[in-house]
């Protein structure tokens, strides 16, 4: 029995303190320090439902495909198709979106139509003056603001770093934190909350204004803030007043919750009458969303804007990465596939797999393969092998890499 330190790569959180116990045999016994969906992620390497060889669908039969034929079958399918479409690269390692956005751009140079779904959620997030680390939320943040998240289940350990952390301390020796809650429902938050913000009959807009309102000292009789009472206002504008360093967290993309016209304002306004700062704290869907801006940045440059999804017409051929998202009961993306031919990247058939004419198990990063991602407050992070993949499976790199030579 020896005990092995490894990089987790089951949310975008990326804990570098999660062990793994194996066997003589190499085999994981049991994880220490992981959460639930770490656990899941990996263990899945053991699962006797993984797939071990790519399955293609053939009049209803199903048969094995070598790499070879996998290489075989992917270049085909590139050649007939004069409009791919690109889902889920958020969810590999930027070494394998780099390969895949390589074999991208040169279809792109052959005057294919390349569109790469979500390309634009996280620019905004990387490229604000306001992002934050963890570590600042760990050891200086007094004040939280949740809009419209909870992190208990996308991100499991995230919550538990915030909440049971050093925080700020006052002279008085006792720490202190405040949790603002802005939700249209309860969650698993709510029981934790200061102030709960019942924004279900107001735009995010409308609680912008209403924020702003609070700081700038209007009156409480022409200030509407979600459900909150006078003394509630009252509350929430000391607690905002006294911040040290405040947090909002949210999800990406964060135009679903409020506009980055609306944040920005926001924040200007918080930094401007709070007693410390406010920064930004974004929690990507995908574990390596934000290493995907960098890589497309990397192979298209100022060419990005024209692969981005222009139309809602489908492409002639889709090729999904990412298939443990798909099929996460506590982070479910609203994802719809039009097109007709589909190209699956998962390691586990699925109700996707079952649309799709090819399911390509593929080496799970920071297991079987090596690589880098980019944690969720924009730090690179080293993920490293420590086993090796079943059967006839392969990296996404070598995969793609097969398609460039």
């Amino acid at each position: 029995m020896r005990t092995k330190k490894i990089q987790c790569y089951g949310c975008a959180l990326l804990c570098d303190d999660v062990y793994i116990k194996l066997t003589k045999d190499g085999v994981v016994e049991n994880t220490i320090n992981s959460c639930f969906r770490g656990n899941g992620f990996i263990k899945n390497y053991l699962s006797e439902s993984r797939l071990q060889q790519a399955v293609q669908k053939q009049s209803g039969l199903e048969i094995l495909l070598s790499h070879e034929e996998v290489v075989s079958n992917l270049k085909e399918e590139l050649l007939k198709a004069s409009s791919i479409k690109f889902y889920g690269l958020g969810a590999i390692s930027y070494q394998d979106q780099l390969q895949v956005l390589n074999v991208a751009r040169k279809l792109y140079e052959e005057k294919k139509t390349i569109q790469i779904d979500k390309i634009s959620e996280n620019n905004d997030v990387l490229l604000s003056p306001s992002l934050t680390g963890i570590g600042q939320g760990i050891n200086n943040a007094d004040v939280f603001i949740f809009w419209n998240v909870d992190p208990t289940h996308s991100h499991p350990k995230l919550f538990g770093k915030l909440l049971f952390s050093r925080g700020m301390f006052r002279l008085s020796g006792k720490e202190m934190k405040k949790f603002i809650l802005i939700q249209k429902q309860e969650s698993d938050l709510t029981r934790l909350k200061d102030i709960l913000i019942d924004n279900s009959t107001q735009s995010s807009s409308q609680l912008v204004t209403g924020l702003i309102h609070l700081l700038e000292g209007k009156s409480l009789d022409e200030i509407s803030i979600g459900n909150l009472s006078k003394d509630n206002l009252r509350e929430l504008k000391t607690f905002l007043q006294a911040t040290e360093y405040g947090i909002i967290i949210c999800n990406t993309p964060i135009q679903d919750h409020i506009s980055i016209t609306d944040l920005n304002l926001l924040m200007e306004k918080l930094n401007t009458y709070v007693k410390g700062r406010f920064s930004l704290l974004a929690l990507p869907s995908m574990s390596n969303d934000f290493g995907l801006t960098s890589a497309l940045f990397m192979t298209f440059g100022e060419e990005i804007a024209s692969i981005s999804p222009k139309s809602q017409d489908p492409a002639d051929l889709a090729i999904i990465f990412g298939g443990e998202y798909l099929r996460d009961e506590f982070n479910p993306p609203q994802i719809n596939f039009p097109e007709k031919k589909v190209i699956l990247f998962d390691n586990f058939k699925s109700s996707f797999s079952s649309k799709a004419s090819v399911t390509i198990p593929y080496s799970i990063p920071g297991i079987e393969a090596n690589g880098t991602a980019i944690r969720l407050d924009g730090i690179n992070l080293n993920l490293h092998k420590w086993n090796d993949p079943p059967g006839e499976v392969k990296s996404i790199s070598e995969i793609f890499q097969s398609l460039l030579n």
